[in-house]
């Protein structure tokens, strides 16, 4: 589930997914999918597209665009959903035009994990896992504007995964980590020059940490990972945690919080967090530069069909509004969510019900 900001030529990741035709109040019905806008409070024009890829049991696949407010219909050719996002597959023609190759693109350079760009150029991420000639030796990132560039990164071991990507106007990150590291790869977009910095997680209080995509990012210089999907070094959880790792001084930081993290969100001069209590209430909580609380907002949000909770990679900020969905535990339910993030107002939810399908 992902939402784009249109711009010529471009798309920019934002977040998350929709479907069918149409928006209205009353129920909408089709033979995949079940829908109703419950809240809309936002403006007419939206410059917000986001597709939504199902999946069958069985294989087949359909996808769906929420476009200016109306699900519009789109086909499958148009977007591909290779790792856990579905990307637009006109950028990778437009890439595999620029290379020489007689094979197809995966089986050159692997799977394809990674899309993104600026109104400037479009990275291309690639992990070799299912590569047999690399053999899962290495990632490849294409850089794609005026000309292409290739940068091959070698992984030092067969422990190495691939978590995640940053992408700015100057430089692209690529995240990482093996059993005892987080490493960043920090890519110049001007000289295409990489530094590696490596991170060790023993510099943290911590122990059985997941680094889950999007909830890391590099800010002035430190590295701020957050998550709730950890213990501590004495086999407990402390509901959130923070870790800050400064690159100039080489200082780690453990801040524990007395809440659970979703997602964390760099924004003006704070730190905004998606967050949870012990009652699975949803909240938006502000703190500063050095992590000390300033506010904290419930998000007013409900279902009649059950107990919600949020679906924390897919989620984004744009225009002082969050996009993102949520879902219904143990259910076939999501629903599209657009929250102002200053007062935690609630501007739009779309309950979706997927009558045969899993969405993605």
């Amino acid at each position: 589930m992902i939402f784009f900001k249109r711009i010529p030529h471009f798309f920019m990741f934002l977040t998350i997914v929709l479907l069918i035709c149409g928006c209205t109040n009353e129920d909408t019905k089709s033979k995949d999918i079940n829908y109703k806008v419950l809240v809309d409070k936002l403006e007419e024009d939206i410059n917000i597209v986001s597709p939504l890829y199902y999946q069958t049991i069985n294989g087949a696949s359909k996808v769906w665009l929420w476009k200016d407010k109306k699900i519009v219909n789109s086909s499958t050719e148009d977007f591909v959903y290779p790792f856990f996002e579905a990307f637009p597959t006109e950028p990778l023609k437009r890439l595999e035009a620029q290379l020489d190759i007689h094979n197809s693109i995966e089986e050159e350079y692997g799977q394809w994990f990674f899309y993104d760009n600026t109104e400037n150029y479009e990275v291309f991420i690639f992990d070799s896992w299912n590569n047999k000639e690399n053999n899962d030796k290495e990632w490849q990132v294409f850089f794609l504007n005026d000309e292409l560039k290739q940068i091959t990164i070698e992984k030092e071991s067969i422990y190495m995964e691939l978590a995640g990507h940053q992408v700015t106007e100057n430089e692209v990150y690529i995240y990482s980590s093996n059993k005892e590291d987080i490493i960043v790869y920090k890519i110049d977009v001007a000289t295409f020059e990489m530094d590696k910095y490596t991170i060790p997680f023993s510099l943290f209080n911590v122990s059985d940490l997941i680094m889950n995509v999007g909830q890391f990012f590099i800010q002035d210089n430190t590295f701020i990972l957050s998550t709730s999907d950890f213990t501590d070094s004495n086999g407990k959880n402390n509901n959130g945690v923070f870790l800050v790792y400064d690159f100039n001084t080489k200082k780690a930081e453990t801040i524990f919080i007395d809440h659970g993290i979703y997602k964390v969100f760099p924004y003006n001069d704070e730190f905004i967090v998606l967050s949870s209590d012990e009652n699975n209430n949803t909240y938006l909580k502000s703190y500063d530069q050095a992590f000390n609380l300033i506010e904290s907002k419930k998000i007013d949000i409900k279902s009649e069909q059950g107990s919600m909770y949020v679906r924390k990679n897919l989620w984004q900020v744009n225009d002082d509004k969050l996009y993102g969905t949520m879902s219904i535990d143990g259910l076939n339910i999501d629903y599209l969510v657009v929250i102002d993030i200053n007062n935690a107002e609630v501007l739009y939810q779309m309950e979706l019900i997927n009558v045969n399908h899993k969405s993605q």
